[in-house]
C-alpha cells in the first residue's frame, strides 16, 4: 500500500516507494547518514594506504649518504677525474702549443664530446672548454659537420635551446640526410614550444 506525498522541492505528487521526483528529479529519501560516514573512513583508509606504500616504496630504492657533504664531494670528485684525465690533459697541451693546428682542435673537440656524452655531471669548467674548442673549429670552418652537431648537443644539454636549434639547423643545411639529426631537431624544437 503507497502512501502518496508531495516533493519537498517542486510540489510534485509522487508516491513513497518512488525514489526519485518525476518533476525536478529530485532523490526523494535522504540517505541514512552512516553511508556517509563510511564512505569517508573508506576514503581515509584508502589514503593511509597509498602514503604507506609510497614511504615503503622509496625507503627501498633510496639509500642515504652517509654524510650529506659526502654524496657532494664524490660528485665533486669525479667532475674533476674526468676533466683531468691524462688524455684530455695531454691533447689540452698539444692544442695550446699549437692552436692553430685544426686536426688538433678536431681531436681534442671529439674527445670532449665524447666526456660530454657519457657524462651528464661533467664540470661546468669542462663545458665551457668544449664550447670555446668547437666556437674556435667553426670560426676556422662554418660549415664543419662535428663541430655544428657538437655545438647543437652542448647547447641543448645546457638548456640554451634556441641556441641549441640554430646549430641544429646549420649542421641540418651541410648534412640534410642524416635523419638521426633531423630527429633531434624535431625533439628540441618541440621542447621549445
Amino acid at each position: 500500500m503507497s502512501t502518496i506525498t508531495a516533493c519537498g522541492s517542486c510540489g510534485t505528487t509522487v508516491s513513497e516507494q518512488m525514489r526519485f521526483c518525476s518533476g525536478c528529479g529530485r532523490r526523494l529519501h535522504a540517505r541514512p547518514k552512516g553511508y556517509l560516514v563510511s564512505g569517508i573512513g573508506a576514503a581515509v583508509v584508502l589514503f593511509g594506504v597509498a602514503v604507506a606504500l609510497q614511504i615503503l616504496a622509496r625507503d627501498g630504492r633510496a639509500k642515504p649518504a652517509a654524510h650529506p657533504t659526502a654524496g657532494a664531494q664524490q660528485q665533486t670528485d669525479e667532475r674533476v677525474a674526468v676533466t683531468e684525465s691524462p688524455e684530455i690533459a695531454a691533447m689540452r697541451r698539444e692544442v695550446e702549443q699549437s692552436p692553430q693546428d685544426a686536426t688538433k682542435l678536431k681531436v681534442f673537440a671529439g674527445m670532449l664530446g665524447d666526456v660530454l656524452r657519457s657524462n651528464p655531471n661533467a664540470s661546468p669548467q669542462l663545458v665551457f672548454e668544449a664550447i670555446d674548442i668547437f666556437g674556435r673549429i667553426l670560426q676556422k670552418e662554418p660549415n664543419d659537420p662535428a663541430a655544428l652537431v657538437m655545438m647543437a648537443d652542448v647547447s641543448f644539454d645546457q638548456k640554451a635551446f634556441t641556441k641549441a636549434l640554430d646549430f641544429y639547423e646549420r649542421y641540418l643545411t651541410v648534412e640534410p640526410n642524416d635523419l638521426g639529426a633531423r630527429s633531434r631537431t624535431a625533439r628540441k624544437n618541440r621542447a621549445l614550444l
